[in-house]
């Protein structure tokens, strides 16, 4: 691993693949961030793209203490290791090229790390951005699969912690997280956060998090585009999953699933309604089912991929 560098308080990781447009939003949201005394280094790591991402980079080099390194196309865990090895900072953070940072980003984070010493991640809230009318019902499915993890009251605090927590989102770590928990896994190509979560589980470190403050995702998606990665995800989460619990030999059944889907809508409906925002839900409520049916979608078809000669337990599936 890199040796940290004294003079580099954090290392801001953004990984970006043939994305032009939303690496300079993503690097012009940088570019407008409180410093303070805060010092830090950008480490752009393409993963291989077909564009011309080195020129969006140069036009911020004046502006911005930004590196630009290309890598062969390997996936988002291994631009996620590649830039804990190219970088210095006592802590990281994992941009996504798509993600436009709050302007008090890292004055944030360096404060909590300054103030928590037993931290290792802490994480933000997201909200969809972008063009499409259905990036408020993405806005809504976002904050529900993570806030369904804690109470009322805990949401009040400014900061909460989970073992269930995906730790994205341009989550900050500490470095010394990868000499106890290891590298993200270089073999998922998607959902290696959520692994990478599991592993931190299983060691009882905690991630935490911002309720309250967001970070952008811009997404250029019609209402297909959304369904299709809600697939993506559903069978992502049945990979992480059937990884964990390799050795069960139960698959969920459809019928299981509808189960899964009823229980998660009704418990969601019964957070927002204690949050006051019930009236929300239920006017998004007919895409919310919608989303949900084709994330289960994703969980049915990746179970019955030839991949896999077992499935996972169905309490495993949420």
């Amino acid at each position: 691993m890199t040796e940290t560098n004294k003079n580099t308080d954090i290392s801001l990781v953004v990984l970006t693949y043939n994305r032009t447009e939303g690496l300079t939003r993503c690097l012009d949201s940088i570019y407008k961030m409180r410093r303070d005394e805060i010092s830090y280094e950008i480490v752009v790591v393409d993963d291989g793209s077909s564009v011309d991402n080195e020129s969006i980079v140069n036009s911020f080099r004046n502006r911005l203490p930004v590196r630009y390194i290309k890598k062969k196309h390997g996936g988002v865990a291994s631009a996620r290791n590649f830039g804990i090895r190219e970088s210095h900072g006592e802590l990281i953070a994992f941009i996504a090229d798509d993600y436009i940072l709050p302007r008090n980003y890292l004055v944030d984070v360096t404060d909590f790390f300054e103030n928590n010493h037993d931290a290792y991640v802490i994480t933000h809230n997201i909200k969809a951005s972008g063009p499409s009318m259905f990036r408020y019902v993405q806005r809504l499915y976002y904050e529900l699969t993570l806030l369904q993890r804690f109470n009322a009251e805990e949401l009040k605090s400014e900061v909460v912690s989970s073992f269930e927590l995906p730790p994205s989102r341009a989550a900050v770590f500490r470095r010394d997280i990868f000499d106890l928990v290891g590298y993200f896994n270089n073999e998922f190509l998607t959902g290696e956060d959520g692994e990478f979560g599991m592993r931190m589980a299983s060691k009882r470190v905690p991630v935490y998090f911002f309720p309250h403050k967001y970070i952008e995702h811009w997404e250029n998606k019609n209402l297909t585009g959304y369904l299709e990665q809600r697939i993506r995800y559903g069978r992502s989460f049945f990979r992480v999953i059937y990884t964990k619990n390799a050795d069960s030999r139960t698959k969920p059944s459809l019928g299981k699933l509808l189960k899964a889907l009823t229980h998660q809508y009704c418990s969601w409906m019964k957070l927002y309604y204690r949050l006051g925002r019930s009236i929300e839900y239920i006017m998004l409520s007919p895409f919310i089912v919608l989303f949900l049916a084709f994330y289960y979608s994703g969980v049915y078809l990746e179970s019955k991929s030839e991949v896999y000669s077992y499935g996972v337990e169905e309490s495993g599936i949420r």
